[in-house]
């Protein structure tokens, strides 16, 4: 699907802020409002997956966030992914090639919770491998196509 710059441009000032009301848009970007609104349903549930926001975890008391790779047994696969998806502290969940099957991005109150985690997963199958890395500080965090201003210059050409 090839996308207009115009599109491109809406979903940036979108991806900036999704709350952004659409005569401010309308005004920023000289496209009309009604524009911007059959724009925005068109691409919704296609382009734009869903609106939603981005949480400060750790003002909720949740303390650790770690990147977590996980190698199952072949036999096990099913049952890992289930738990993972039905797990609470599972933020992202991806399926991976290479040495691991998932990739997980899970968010904790503790350590403790953490290795409460660990041992559920144990005990839903065999895990041949798990690699856990802490995350210590987000340098940038959901910023592709966030840049309205370089966006906007695309568009006009």
């Amino acid at each position: 699907m090839e996308i207009k710059k115009k599109d491109l441009l809406i979903l940036s000032f979108l991806r900036k802020n999704s709350r952004i009301s659409l005569t401010t848009m309308s005004r920023k970007t000289g496209i009309p409002i009604s524009t911007l609104y059959d724009k925005i349903k068109m691409h919704q549930g296609k382009i734009i997956k869903k609106f939603t926001s981005i949480i400060d975890f750790k003002k909720l008391g949740y303390d650790i966030k770690a990147n977590i790779l996980i190698k199952t047994h072949f036999y096990d696969i099913e049952k890992i992914q289930s738990f993972l998806e039905k797990c609470f502290n599972v933020n992202n969940l991806q399926v991976i090639n290479n040495h691991y099957n998932f990739f997980v991005e899970g968010i904790f109150r503790d350590i403790q919770e953490l290795e409460e985690f660990k041992k559920k997963l144990f005990e839903k199958g065999k895990i041949e491998a798990i690699d856990i890395y802490f995350i210590v500080d987000e340098l940038k965090k959901e910023k592709l196509l966030e840049e309205t201003e370089l966006i906007k210059t695309l568009a006009e050409n």
